[in-house]
């Protein structure tokens, strides 16, 4: 049976008590992809550079508390990729969304109306839609209000 209890976040990423209220959600996020917890962290990844940049932490094992960096980008190596020029989107740091339910290398971001998906590892766009939201209004888009997963056979149109 599972049995809950507190992981706590890769050294260095803890923050303080107050430190990321109001908008801590747009740039971070613990979820389920490819059957493994992941934590993405946008918030306080700064290279030697100081060029904003994505992490996508792994929990491999459930008994452990113990993450492993799976991989990291800059935001300006996926954006000098030819799949994000071809968008045509602005050059800015965008909102994160979400990590993919089975394919932890793609993540999803928010930029002006638009959801990326983008293969971080690969620092190429995979995916580009415009969205359009009804709740809640786009300047609120965050993690906290998009979730994934994969439905069960049953629960699918296809199925």
């Amino acid at each position: 049976a599972p049995v809950l209890r507190v992981v706590p976040l890769p050294p260095g990423k803890v923050l303080e008590c107050r430190e990321g209220w109001g908008f801590l959600d747009k740039y971070r996020c613990v979820r389920v992809s490819g059957g493994k917890l992941r934590f993405l962290d946008m918030y306080r990844n700064r290279n030697s550079r100081g060029a904003a940049q994505i992490s996508v932490w792994t929990l491999a094992d459930p008994d452990s508390t113990e993450w492993t960096l799976e991989y990291e980008a800059t935001f300006a190596e996926i954006c000098n990729d030819a799949s994000y020029k071809a968008t045509r989107l602005p050059r800015k740091i965008p909102v994160l969304g979400l990590i993919h339910p089975t394919n932890p290398d793609v993540v999803y971001f928010f930029l002006d109306k638009h959801l990326l998906g983008i293969d971080v590892r690969a620092r190429k766009v995979v995916e580009c839609e415009i969205y359009e939201l009804v709740a809640p209004p786009s300047k609120h888009v965050c993690t906290r209000f998009l979730h994934a997963w994969q439905l069960p056979r049953a629960l699918s149109c296809s199925g």
